[in-house]
């Protein structure tokens, strides 16, 4: 990605935040923070990490190299206000931080689209946002890299991990799709149990998570062939016709 492609795209988010979702750094600030002598804010922390993301920086050694151009620390400054915290940081930051607080983050940033009425030129039929929903493995181990994650056994007794995330996403026609909930797909930990967790039962969770966050908004279901079938046809009987 060239310079310019990158300004233009750093300058394109932060006029989407500034318009969409004013409260978004105030809702940073409340994440809180385990650090007694912090260097950079929680803003900085999370502005550099989603950076990472944006621009498709591999690894945190790359994208530390990146920032250390002059050039790219001003811009990144002039825009968001922030300075380019090191990744190494951002990194010890975010494991200590529960997801569930970046996924209410998440879910409030798509009300807002909701309730501003944004998305409403991609209603299905004019009544029903269309929500994609399907698993995605992430990365594959050939050891347990934390407590709970699913795991496969072969033949030969080789074992392999893989971290599994459900994932609901907004679909749009111009072919915008906008993460609306995710769910990790992992094992009871303090407990014992017969079979792993399933695509299915965070199917159960995600759906609750949907009718609870939501309310009063219809959602059309686009689902492969694992779904067609009675207890998942229950599920969105019981959500009083919010899902389809």
């Amino acid at each position: 990605m060239q310079k310019y492609e990158k300004y233009q795209l750093v300058s394109r988010l932060a006029y989407i935040i500034n318009h969409h979702f004013p409260d978004l750094y105030h809702q940073i600030l409340e994440l809180g923070d385990y650090r007694k002598r912090p260097y950079y804010q929680v803003k900085e922390l999370i502005v550099s990490g989603l950076l990472m993301f944006l621009f498709k920086q591999k690894t945190r050694n790359n994208t530390d190299n990146i920032a250390k151009n002059i050039d790219y620390q001003n811009n990144i400054k002039n825009i968001f206000g922030i300075r380019v915290a090191d990744m190494d940081t951002v990194d010890k930051y975010l494991r200590w931080l529960d997801t569930s607080k970046l996924e209410t983050i998440k879910q409030k940033m798509i009300s807002e689209l909701l309730n501003s009425k944004t998305l409403q030129k991609y209603k299905f039929d004019g009544l029903y946002y269309m929500i994609a929903i399907d698993g995605t493995g992430l990365q594959s181990f050939d050891y347990e890299p934390y407590k709970g994650c699913p795991f496969k056994k072969f033949k030969n007794d080789q074992k392999v991990w893989t971290s599994y995330v459900l994932e609901a996403k907004i679909i749009c026609q111009n072919g915008f799709s906008l993460s609306i909930a995710s769910t990790w797909i992992e094992n009871p930990i303090n407990e014992s149990y017969d079979k792993q967790d399933s695509e299915f039962k965070a199917f159960k969770r995600l759906t609750e998570t949907l009718k609870r966050n939501f309310q009063r908004t219809q959602f059309l279901l686009l689902l492969d062939g694992l779904y067609p079938k009675e207890p998942i046809f229950d599920i969105c009987k019981k959500t009083d016709g919010s899902l389809l």
